[in-house]
């Protein structure tokens, strides 16, 4: 074997040896408990509490490092204020997907009868962005998790367990 030959060999191996430690790294997961549910999120995945002035958000957190934020709501306080505020009855969850998905545009998937998929697509100066939303709802909760990959984030919502 020629020495060119021995370091395109040598090149090719080392290009799929670290390929193969990125693939690995990428299917760790670990899982990162809340309030009242955890998910399965990348390995050292680090998350921090935002805060906000809105007494019915009941956590929120934003993931460091990836574009990643968890919203969860008390599904009952919402509808129960609602009502006592209006007087009118309404399904939280519902209302929630139908304000996510505000545009014609947007495509809406239901991933089980507990998760529902919006994206959406938007021209930003002929760039396309995407924002995909899961919103995982029970009799209980409605979470929220949302970013730009739209693998990534179902993928995340799809691991939602209530504790």
């Amino acid at each position: 074997m020629n020495k060119t030959k021995r370091n395109l060999m040598i090149i090719i191996i080392v290009i799929l040896f670290l390929t193969s430690i990125v693939v690995f790294l990428n299917f760790q997961k670990e899982t990162v408990e809340f309030e009242d549910f955890s998910v399965e999120a990348p390995l050292g995945s680090s998350f921090g509490k935002v805060k906000e002035n809105d007494d019915l958000i009941k956590e929120m957190y934003r993931c460091y490092g990836e574009d990643l934020t968890i919203t969860s709501f008390d599904k009952g306080y919402v509808e129960d204020t609602y009502y006592n505020n209006t007087g009118e009855r309404i399904d939280f969850s519902k209302s929630m997907i139908e304000n996510i998905s505000g545009s014609d545009n947007d495509e809406l998937k239901e991933l089980s009868p507990n998760l529902t998929q919006i994206i959406q697509k938007t021209d930003m100066n002929g760039y396309e962005d995407t924002d995909v939303a899961c919103i995982y709802h029970d009799d209980d909760h409605v979470i929220i998790i949302e970013g730009g990959d739209e693998k990534f984030i179902t993928e995340i919502a799809k691991s939602i367990k209530i504790l």
